[in-house]
């Protein structure tokens, strides 16, 4: 019996596939330092824009979940933007989970602020580590979450490696950016390099964030 983990292509835009990997991905970046940044790490908030994302990843996008051998439930889930085309700039990057988050976020000036300079932030550090062209033939990984309960098994690395070596095959190469100096370790076991790395405070809170790439590696 095999022990790999099965890959799967995400393609239902339904409310419940949505809610289950927006879940998946808010438990996971709604401690980190933007969440707290932006708006205090509050979790209806961190999902809310989750949806977002989710939606447009299917859509637009690329979503990707990975399941542990044995097990039916999904343990970690990716979302890519493949070759040629800009994530928040896609035609459902506007979606209908949008006017939840806005409304969640009407009386948090500070968020929309700092929602804004981190925006700006990313920009500039997409600009300087892979050039101002706003498409490039590289795979951007733009989220990567992993339950509690599948940590451990192999699923996040299963599915950087689906992108990473569909991208070495098509003669491309796979790019992201962390806010977490210990997934720059974890992803330079797994190909990548550090590119470059912009420094802010959003809201006192001090911000890094690294540019990763597995090109010339």
């Amino acid at each position: 019996m095999s022990t790999a983990p099965t890959i799967t292509r995400v393609t239902d835009d339904s409310p419940a596939t949505v809610e289950q990997y927006a879940k998946i991905l808010s438990d996971a970046f709604g401690p980190g330092h933007v969440a707290q940044a932006m708006h205090g790490g509050n979790p209806e908030v961190v999902l809310a824009r989750m949806r977002v994302r989710v939606y447009e990843g299917v859509k637009d996008l690329e979503v990707w979940s990975a399941t542990a051998a044995g097990e039916t439930e999904p343990g970690a889930v990716l979302i890519v933007a493949a070759p040629g085309i800009v994530w928040g700039e896609t035609p459902n990057a506007e979606n209908e989970y949008n006017e939840k988050s806005k409304v969640l976020l009407a009386d948090k000036p500070k968020a929309a602020a700092a929602s804004k300079r981190i925006g700006e932030g990313f920009h500039e550090l997409e600009e300087r580590a892979w050039g101002p062209e706003t498409t490039k033939p590289f795979y951007y990984i733009t989220y990567l979450a992993t339950t509690p309960a599948a940590e451990g098994k192999g699923l996040g690395s299963a599915l950087v490696a689906h992108i990473t070596t569909r991208a070495k095959a098509e003669g491309e190469y796979a790019v992201l950016l962390t806010q977490n100096l210990e997934n720059v370790e974890w992803y330079a076991k797994r190909g990548f390099r550090d590119v470059d790395q912009i420094s802010f405070p959003v809201n006192d809170v001090p911000l890094t964030f690294w540019a990763l790439s597995t090109e010339g590696v």
